[in-house]
């Protein structure tokens, strides 16, 4: 390793923990621990309280769903909504 990459891997380093700081990740700029329950309501209509797409937990209150093969599926963001709208085949 040479001199000039160690600013490179610093700063590399140093915006990978702003962002887990700040609740960057999976989902978009919210942290994992609020916004997501399992409000322990699920029934066989949805997907269990489970985002397909990143597998965070959902509140069965979320205005965040689609239909698919007869089931309301869940999610935690707007972003995973998205995923899971263009090709609901890849996901449970």
């Amino acid at each position: 390793m040479t001199t000039t990459n160690i600013p490179w891997l610093l700063a590399i380093g140093a915006m990978g923990y702003f962002m887990m700081r700040s609740g960057g990740g999976c989902c978009g700029g919210h942290g994992h621990d609020s916004h997501h329950h399992d409000s322990g309501t699920g029934s066989p209509a949805t997907n269990g309280g489970k985002d397909p797409v990143c597998g965070m937990d959902v509140d069965d209150n979320t205005p965040l769903h689609s239909e698919h093969q007869g089931r309301t599926v869940r999610f935690c963001s707007e972003r995973c909504k998205r995923l899971f709208d263009l090709n609901p085949g890849n996901y449970r």
